[in-house]
């Protein structure tokens, strides 16, 4: 397996390839499957909302990547996602997350934004925001 991987890994990563490092990149089922996204968001927002991201189950990498609407979400109950981090993270900050992710499914972050009001414009979203720094 790992020789045919070696032998069309960059072709299997198709327009990802470059943005990729190669090392840190695995594959299930034949899909890419975990990776480690190099690059400036300005460069990524070419390759952010292609189809091959929608394999990926776990990335390291800019937010532009993690945002692109081809990655898909996987819910898990709260206890899952705690065995998860404290096992990736530890006891200590694997909780401090799982409370987190806990607080947000219990909708206990959601109110009323006046940032509006307070920005002196409306809220920019992710793809404005990563297309404007894209042309600094």
């Amino acid at each position: 397996m790992e020789d045919l991987l070696a032998q069309h890994r960059v072709e299997w990563l198709g327009s990802l390839a470059p943005y990729m490092d190669e090392e840190d990149c695995s594959f299930a089922n034949g899909f890419l499957d975990c990776c480690t996204v190099e690059g400036e968001p300005g460069d990524l927002m070419d390759v952010a909302e292609n189809p091959l991201w929608a394999t990926v189950d776990e990335f390291t990498g800019p937010a532009c990547i993690f945002l692109s609407p081809s990655l898909r979400y996987r819910a898990m109950d709260v206890e899952a996602y705690r065995a998860e981090r404290v096992a990736e993270l530890g006891d200590f900050i694997g909780n401090v997350i799982a409370g987190i992710y806990e607080g947000i499914r219990a909708s206990a972050y959601d109110a009323p934004s006046d940032y509006a009001r307070a920005a002196g414009r409306d809220h920019q979203s992710w793809r404005d925001y990563f297309a404007s720094i894209m042309t600094k």
